[in-house]
């Protein structure tokens, strides 16, 4: 669902899609290889996670053209690929 939101802002160079883990690199490119993702991962980003208060994951931060926060979800919703794509839509349009 996740690389589907990806692929429908590929070609927009004002979107990017960074994924925090808190896994060390060799372990989460074994994990990549059984489990593709689009994203650009930042492994071992513990501090960074810690820096938003972010204490639970999956955990999606959008932010704006100036690199401040927009939104936060923290969520497996079904729907987290919609909730995304609306936060994403209304950033991007609101320039």
């Amino acid at each position: 669902m996740l690389n589907e939101l990806i692929k429908k802002f590929q070609g927009n160079t004002q979107i990017v899609f960074i994924a925090q883990a808190l896994d060390q690199r060799t372990a989460l490119n074994r994990f990549l290889k059984k489990n593709p993702f689009l994203y650009e991962i930042i492994p071992d980003s513990k501090d960074y996670a810690a820096l938003l208060d972010i204490d639970s994951y999956p955990s999606h931060v959008i932010l704006g053209p100036d690199g401040i926060v927009r939104d936060i979800f923290v969520s497996t919703k079904e729907n987290i690929g919609a909730l995304l794509e609306n936060s994403i839509n209304r950033i991007s349009n609101s320039k």
